[in-house]
């Protein structure tokens, strides 16, 4: 019997660093991840990061990289832009 883990992750953002981040986050949705599939959706406000992995080793190791990515992208839209996505 094969296992399937998946685990969903929202968070409110605002529109212009959701916009920001789904972008990022879609690029890397696209190449193929070890043990796992990722997801990104965005609506107007919110971020939806779906993981699915073969095993909960998987799940977390994924989980663990995609959420220090998008921690990344704020730090680095905050350096380089003061924040400000309006250019």
């Amino acid at each position: 019997m094969k296992c399937k883990c998946e685990a969903e992750i929202s968070f409110e953002a605002e529109p212009n660093l959701g916009e920001a981040i789904y972008r990022c986050m879609a690029q890397e949705s696209d190449d193929p991840h070890k043990g796992a599939d990722i997801s990104v959706k965005r609506s107007r406000r919110y971020l939806c990061l779906t993981v699915v992995a073969g095993n909960i080793v998987s799940l977390r190791a994924s989980l663990n990289t995609n959420l220090r990515l998008i921690k990344v992208i704020e730090d680095m839209i905050d350096l380089v832009d003061g924040g400000d996505l309006n250019g």
